[in-house]
């Protein structure tokens, strides 16, 4: 008898997501909710873009990378909006700068959870219970 089982990428980003969610309506760990939000969007993302979809991610940086163009008349540097969009969660993972942040992390879960849930109803359209549960909190904390 072994303990090796088989998951899916879907199901891996699923429970990533659904902790991250917990973690958001307990307003316990947001660290790890950041972290696993990030992970969750990334692997969702992904999957939205093999299917020939636009995923989260990108609709904001096309959204930011328009505004910039209409605001300044000017070429946006892309990548520079991405690094803004995905900063926190890639100093979370990983030692980007070594300084300590300062960063609203109410905030920064609740955007990265935000594109990790429209990536997954991208791939599984449908009414989540877990997902309204989510929105109704993010909304009572943001009003």
């Amino acid at each position: 008898m072994t303990n090796i089982r088989e998951i899916s990428k879907v199901d891996i980003a699923s429970a990533q997501l659904d902790t991250a969610i917990q973690f958001y309506l307990d307003k316990s760990d947001l660290v790890s909710a950041v972290t696993l939000a990030g992970a969750a969007e990334e692997i969702l993302g992904k999957l939205v873009s093999q299917k020939g979809k636009i995923n989260a991610f990108e609709e904001v940086l096309n959204n930011l990378c328009e505004m910039h163009e209409a605001a300044f008349n000017e070429e946006p540097n892309r990548k520079k909006y991405a690094k803004l969009q995905n900063g926190v969660r890639n100093e979370f993972k990983h030692i980007c700068s070594g300084e300590a942040l300062e960063v609203n992390l109410d905030n920064e879960t609740s955007e990265m959870i935000e594109r990790a849930i429209i990536n997954y109803r991208k791939l599984f359209p449908g009414f989540y219970p877990r997902f309204k549960e989510f929105e109704r909190a993010n909304l009572k904390r943001h009003d």
